[in-house]
């Protein structure tokens, strides 16, 4: 049984080693706004050229302007038969085209980019070469590529993503993607042998053995579109055109995305004087072309319409040199093209009077070069349809699902990542490892460059093909997984969902709690908060006499902000929350767990509301008196630790754990943990508030005897 993966591709062109050109992957790698138009195109209209060539007469200077601003605004047919009626009076040279084609070029490939038309990557290829994945190589942001095209198109940033590059070298080929490309496309890895030995010989000008070397390759990899695009042009090279030819043709319909192969088959059909088809297949290929520079495919698109249009007007009648008028230089800007000299022969200009005479200074309509237009167009539509239609053939046969076993869960890989050294995890199940140990858990290399860029990029490879070959087992990893975060994300909901416990000091609700996270069993459980999307957890004070070594009371902490260490311990912000009060104790992974019960303040009466509302107020203007009072050192530490004392909240008394300010003076008050653990279990607003008022009392008083004391001694 086989199994297909869509997808698609494009590259350009030195003489024998393919060079990579990238596939179209998305539309964020297109131009978002139209090129800037030139001047020209602002100043000059179609209707000022056309009254100007009928006041002034026929000129070429002013028929190439007028070509290019029609390519510039779209009318490229137009434009085409421009030039045709220039070919007729006149006698062109290739250089005068550079302006008008580089029109045409920045045309057509915007308005194939605008119409939706962008490549559809194959994923188990290789984004440079788009062939099998040969030596490859998983790039930090989960892509892969073949070792050789990394090296040599030297890179700086990936091709589909734009991650930035550095250090490759570093970077070892991905055990699991080799095993599973050697099993599944062997003959193409063979092939590729192959064709690299025939490129040696192409590079030593052994073309004749090159050429049976890839007819070796061909039979392990006939659909070789590298392949098929050397050979073609060795081919071409000894003078076997239709054979370069039929080559060309073949890499087309294997990668019909791929700019290269049109590049190919251009030069081809050049040989064998099909300068139509071949003006229209480097048209295709400046259209498709993504990473290389398009100026020699613009000089080639160049010579093949020089070709085209000199052998259209050959057989129009009378072709002559001229040159354009002195007046016509002051109604236009210079262009790039000239024409030769005015002959001195007296009949030749009776000759060009005469004819120009009879000849109509606008153009006409070329029906042939209009079904050239067509088509390209044609071709173009072609070409999206078999490129959606792009496959890579997985053979069932071969498939042994235990290559996709994580090695330290021992289940199927969920949301694989690689190291640099190569291996291949589930990502979570790496992570825990890293909470260990900064080695790879196979080889012990050390991956400290893994851990402190904080990696977690799927490697896209893997999972696509584990999703293609075994889908159902993929499901049921994934709803595995998921059933463990619903765990993780329902903590706290009711007593039978516990909620992990930080043990570490006594946190209160409202007031910030910065912690530093080293530990390998906190490490985990901070990671599954934000993995899970709680973000938060317990926090109890040690306590010797307490079960299992802490209190049974505590608060909640709220994550607010993560920063990593490059050996991955992090600083974690949090701020406290709910109360709660501990039903039952557990472990989990190494760290606490625990049945809960929130605690909220009791609800208070409405004939009590004066006598609160009484004691607020005495408590509040007592602890800013007593603030106020302190130390200006110390003031400012407190300041800048636990910020300005909150304002009173508007009908406090609702509020589950009451007034926020009362919580900042339990903080800032130089108090036992003990006494604050007894005011956090308090469920009673009135009693706190009390508790809070002997305690101020007490600290104020021993600061007025303080000086006293020290006086009498």
């Amino acid at each position: 049984m086989t199994v297909v993966v869509g997808g698609t591709v494009s590259p350009l062109y030195p003489c024998h080693e393919t060079t990579c050109l990238q596939e179209p992957h998305s539309k964020m790698n297109l131009p978002s706004e139209p090129p800037e138009r030139p001047t020209l195109g602002r100043i000059f209209s179609r209707e000022t050229y056309e009254r100007t060539l009928k006041e002034k007469g026929p000129n070429p200077d002013v028929y190439v302007c007028y070509a290019s601003y029609l390519a510039e605004v779209g009318q490229v047919m137009d434009s085409l038969e421009v030039l045709a009626h220039t070919y007729k009076l006149y006698t062109m040279t290739t250089d005068k085209l550079d302006q008008v084609v580089s029109k045409i070029v920045e045309y057509v490939r915007q308005d194939w980019r605008e119409n939706g038309h962008c490549g559809y990557r194959n994923v188990l290829s290789c984004p440079c070469c788009w062939g099998v994945l040969n030596d490859p190589i998983t790039l930090p942001c989960g892509h892969t590529y073949c070792r050789r095209c990394l090296l040599k198109e030297a890179l700086t940033t990936c091709r589909v993503c734009q991650y930035k590059l550095a250090n490759l070298s570093n970077i070892k080929v991905n055990v699991l993607v080799c095993e599973v490309v050697g099993r599944w496309w062997g003959g193409e890895v063979k092939g590729v042998t192959l064709r690299t030995q025939g490129n040696n010989l192409v590079n030593n000008h052994n073309l004749q053995a090159a050429v049976e070397v890839y007819n070796h390759a061909a039979v392990c990899a006939p659909q070789d579109h590298l392949l098929l695009s050397n050979r073609s042009h060795v081919l071409h090279t000894l003078g076997c055109a239709e054979e370069a030819l039929r080559d060309a043709e073949a890499a087309v319909r294997c990668r019909p995305e791929w700019a290269k192969g049109y590049f190919r088959k251009a030069v081809a059909l050049t040989s064998l004087g099909r300068f139509e088809d071949a003006f229209i297949s480097f048209l295709q290929c400046a259209v498709l072309e993504e990473f290389n520079s398009l100026q020699s495919i613009k000089d080639e698109i160049a010579k093949a319409l020089h070709r085209l249009l000199k052998r259209l007007t050959s057989s129009w009648g009378f072709s002559m040199d001229g040159r354009s008028s002195h007046h016509c230089h002051s109604y236009f800007p210079s262009p790039t093209c000239s024409v030769p000299p005015e002959s001195d022969s007296e009949d030749s200009e009776d000759g060009r009077q005469q004819y120009l005479s009879g000849t109509s200074a606008l153009p006409e309509k070329v029906p042939h070069l209009r079904k050239v237009l067509e088509k390209f167009k044609h071709e173009m539509e072609k070409n999206k349809k078999a490129s959606t239609g792009y496959v890579r053939c997985i053979d069932l046969d071969k498939l042994d699902k235990n290559d996709f076993e994580c090695t330290l869960c021992f289940r199927y890989l969920y949301e694989p990542v690689t190291t640099p050294c190569g291996h291949s995890f589930c990502r979570t199940c790496l992570d825990r490892c890293l909470d260990h140990s900064t080695n790879c858990p196979l080889c012990k290399t050390s991956i400290r460059v893994y851990l402190a860029e904080r990696r977690s990029a799927v490697t896209e490879f893997i999972e696509v093909a584990m999703k293609t070959v075994m889908p159902n087992e993929c499901v049921e990893r994934k709803r595995q997984h998921e059933e463990e975060m619903d765990e993780l994300a329902a903590a706290g909901k009711d007593p039978h969902h516990e909620i992990p416990i930080f043990i570490a000091t006594l946190a209160i609700p409202t007031i910030s709690c910065p912690l530093h996270v080293f530990e390998p069993r906190y490490r985990l459980m901070i990671r599954r908060c934000m993995e899970s999307g709680t973000r938060e957890f317990g926090m109890c004070m040690p306590l010797e006499n307490g079960e299992n070594g802490y209190a049974d009371f505590g608060t909640m902490l709220e994550i607010r902000d993560i920063e990593y260490t490059q050996d991955g311990r992090s600083i974690v912000n949090t701020v406290g929350s709910r109360r709660f009060k501990i039903v039952s104790k557990n472990v989990k992974d190494g760290y606490n767990t625990a049945s809960v019960e929130f605690l909220q303040d009791d609800t208070i009466p409405s004939d009590s509301l004066v006598e609160i509302h009484r004691l607020h107020d005495t408590v509040h203007q007592l602890a800013s008196h007593w603030f106020d009072s302190i130390e200006s050192t110390t003031k400012r530490r407190i300041l800048s630790h636990y910020s300005l004392m909150p304002s009173v909240e508007g009908e406090y008394w609702t509020i589950p754990n009451g007034p926020a300010w009362m919580w900042w003076i339990v903080a800032i008050l130089p108090l036992d943990s003990r006494i604050q653990l007894s005011i956090l279990r308090e469920t009673s607003l009135l009693r706190r508030l009390e508790v809070i008022h002997k305690i101020l009392r007490c600290v104020i008083i021993q600061q007025c005897d303080r000086p006293a004391v020290t006086a009498s001694q």
